[in-house]
């Protein structure tokens, strides 16, 4: 019997545009080619998940990919990267309110301090609240200095919450992510912005399923 549901952030419950990321970033003077390969795959952006690096030397390290006479301050260099996360729709946060009175819902994050902080200023407020008090833990990566999709952070989860991975349902957006929980136990759901609210909300057993898509 599932009793518990981790959900990720980014790509589950809130919107990203890598897009338009790259885009501003390109129109404050940094070399895109260059951020594509390396800030979001894996370099700086990798370590400021991790928590391995400050927001300063983040920032620092995004200068490297400056082509401009004119360099951006500090604050454009912020907006900018902040500019990947978009909302968290309605009908996301009615779902997890659906699902709260039924589960312990937790949350789990591949997330960096600045991107985390912003979410929480911006986007989690809901109907004059923070929802963040639906979740019973939330893991953020770059606190715990462990990320998505390696084992350790799962099992971190399962000791730090208590729970039991055969009683608890993993929602997320990446296969690797989802192949990794199933290893240590986790049901598992593959699923991308809405796909998993049809999934979970009203259903009576969520028990021995494995969905992708």
């Amino acid at each position: 019997m599932i009793k518990n549901i981790v959900f990720d952030f980014g790509g589950v419950l809130c919107d990203l545009d890598f897009e338009h990321c790259m885009k501003t970033f390109e129109g404050i003077g940094l070399k895109r080619h260059l951020l594509k390969d390396d800030v979001i795959c894996t370099g700086i952006f990798q370590q400021f998940n991790m928590g391995t690096i400050t927001e300063r030397e983040f920032l620092n390290g995004l200068r490297q990919f400056e082509d401009t006479s004119n360099p951006p301050s500090d604050k454009q260099l912020l907006d900018a990267w902040n500019s990947l996360l978009l909302s968290i729709p309605p009908q996301r946060f009615e779902a997890l309110k659906k699902l709260y009175p039924h589960y312990s819902l937790y949350l789990l994050s591949n997330v960096n301090v600045s991107h985390w902080e912003y979410s929480v200023k911006h986007l989690w407020n809901y109907e004059g609240t923070s929802f963040l008090s639906h979740f019973k833990k939330i893991f953020l990566s770059y606190e715990m200095h462990k990320e998505k999709p390696n084992a350790d952070i799962f099992e971190e989860v399962i000791k730090v919450a208590d729970i039991l991975p055969e009683e608890s349902l993993f929602v997320d957006d990446r296969a690797d992510n989802t192949t990794t929980a199933e290893r240590v136990g986790f049901h598992t759901l593959q699923a991308l912005g809405d796909e998993w609210i049809n999934k979970l909300v009203g259903k009576k057993n969520l028990s021995n399923l494995k969905w992708t898509f």
